[in-house]
Formats: C-alpha cells, structure tokens, sequence
C-alpha cells in the first residue's frame, strides 16, 4: 500500500477506472481521468463530477474512446500547467501507449 501511494504522489496525472482507486488518488489531489467499467462505478463518476474532480468519465466501450482520451489528457494537462506544477508529458506517454 505505500508503494502504491508513492507511485501516486509523484505522478502528474493519472488514468484509473472509476472504481476504489479513485478515491485514493482524489484524497492525494492527483487529477485523474476516469474510466466507468462497470456500471456499479456510475454513483462514483456522479459523486467526482459533483465536487469538481473530473468532469465526466470514460465508458471503455465508447467507439471515441481514444479521441476523448485524448480531449481529457489535454485538459488535464492544461489544469495542470495553471496549477503551477510542472507537467512531465504525460500526453506524449499515452500517445505513445496507443499507438
């Protein structure tokens, strides 16, 4: 568990589906992107859009899953570049991922 939770601290951004991790990386702050899997996860995507964490979440089934991945690393990216943190490439990694 303290692996993990370092992993977590020293991450820009983060990619998780909706499920228990998420409110481990919402306690952190760390800005995530969620992705629903199950549609028991769907009061958790509610509860996160309803504070601001995301704003909405993934269905890995979406025919533009990788274009909306996409739109919200871009997002991310930018909260996270006016937040005055440095931002790592975590676009550039995913990208890479996918292709």
């Amino acid at each position: 568990a303290e692996a993990m939770r370092d992993l977590m601290l020293v991450t820009d951004i983060a990619i998780s589906a909706a499920g228990q991790t998420s409110y481990e990386l919402y306690q952190l702050d760390i800005p995530m992107i969620l992705i629903q899997i199950a549609k028991n996860q769907q009061s958790n995507v509610q509860g996160f859009v309803s504070v601001g964490a995301i704003q909405e979440a993934l269905e890995y089934d979406d025919e533009d899953f990788v274009g909306k991945l996409h739109q919200q690393i871009d997002s991310a990216a930018r909260r996270k570049k006016q937040s005055g943190v440095k931002y790592c490439g975590v676009r550039n990694i995913v990208k890479g991922l996918l292709n």
